[in-house]
């Protein structure tokens, strides 16, 4: 992978817009500028910017950001890249065009650099609030008649933030204090504040794909299968399902997963001869096996990495390292989601 060293980060907005704060691993020089000893495509900061001024006049907001390094063949160079916003005063349209990944992986950023210069729990009330704040906005300007009728209107580009939130509060780096050491809190921490997108995306949120039926549900190849609800309602006994984070993949078998299915991609002959604990997975002659890894290969070839898999049993001490990604149901003193947007509708009125 590229690397730049000795690097320096300045961006530049239209006049009237100005840069609040930076969000990442970086040391901030100046109010638009900041200092990088390296810096890889694996890596992304946060900006917040301001509007301090009247944009009706301009049709386009422009941000320009331009990044000053010595490479590794220790050439000294600059990269610069443009990015032209068009601007409107019209709410709606705003909120049709809100791109949800980016803010939930900004959130995070945010909420890291929060934990740091104030409390955990500051971190996790913020987080809530970034949830609360906008829903009751909407409801006040676009729907108040649906005041007081138990209804939680949410716009079609925030559908997914109540969840990715509540997903969020139970990842280790801003869960309550029980069961989490302070050094895994602080690496986790570390992550969202580094990680790109996609990477915040999966520590919050993995995927999670069915394995027993895989043949009946991918029928495109070229595309990852159907996901599944992170609970565990979707889970069966009867079946095997993948989990997809962004360190590792892991396979889930079901006590009662069928000898064959288990024989083809295990090659053992029942699931009580599996290890409880398995690092890797082999690839073997016979179609099971062979549609299994298709996926694994598109998995990696998706992320441009190839990432270790590890089998577990369902009924071992180690099905817990696949049952704590559940975002949606209660874990560790922390309720559902349901319970979650319960209590969001709750608040909104």
């Amino acid at each position: 992978r590229p690397v730049a060293f000795e690097a320096v980060l300045r961006i530049r907005c239209t006049s009237g817009i100005n840069i609040h704060s930076f969000f990442g691993h970086c040391f901030v020089r100046a109010h638009d500028l900041i200092a990088l000893p390296n810096v890889s495509p694996d890596v992304a900061f946060g900006v917040q910017i301001n509007i301090d001024d009247n944009l009706h006049e301009n049709k386009l907001a422009i941000f320009q950001s331009a990044l000053l390094y010595t490479s590794s063949f220790g050439d000294r160079r600059i990269r610069v890249h443009t990015l032209a916003l068009p601007i409107s005063n019209d709410p709606q349209t705003i909120y049709n065009n809100i791109n949800i990944d980016c803010s939930v992986a900004l959130l995070s950023k945010m909420a890291a650099e929060r934990s740091h210069t104030a409390s955990l729990g500051d971190a996790r009330d913020a987080l809530q609030y970034a949830v609360l704040d906008p829903l009751q906005k909407y409801r006040a300007d676009y729907c108040p008649s649906a005041k007081g009728t138990g209804q939680l209107i949410v716009p079609n580009t925030q559908r997914l933030l109540p969840l990715m939130v509540s997903s969020l509060l139970k990842s280790k780096a801003f869960r309550l204090p029980q069961n989490v050491s302070t050094d895994e809190r602080f690496y986790k921490m570390m992550q969202f504040k580094t990680l790109p997108i996609d990477e915040v995306l999966l520590m919050i949120y993995p995927r999670l794909y069915s394995l027993h039926n895989l043949s009946e549900i991918w029928t495109e190849k070229a595309t990852l299968p159907p996901r599944l609800p992170l609970t565990a309602e979707r889970l069966t006994r009867q079946g095997a399902f993948l989990l997809q984070t962004n360190e590792i993949i892991i396979v889930w078998v079901g006590r009662h997963a069928p000898e064959l299915w288990i024989n083809s991609v295990f090659n053992v002959a029942t699931y009580n001869d599996l290890p409880e604990y398995r690092v890797g997975l082999a690839h073997y002659d016979n179609g099971t096996s062979d549609l299994i890894h298709d996926l694994l290969s598109l998995v990696g070839k998706i992320r441009d990495v190839v990432m270790p898999v590890v089998v577990v049993r369902e009924d071992t001490r180690y099905g817990h390292i696949f049952l704590q990604y559940l975002r949606e149901d209660k874990a560790d003193g922390m309720g559902s989601y349901y319970e979650f947007l319960q209590k969001i509708q709750q608040q909104v009125g």
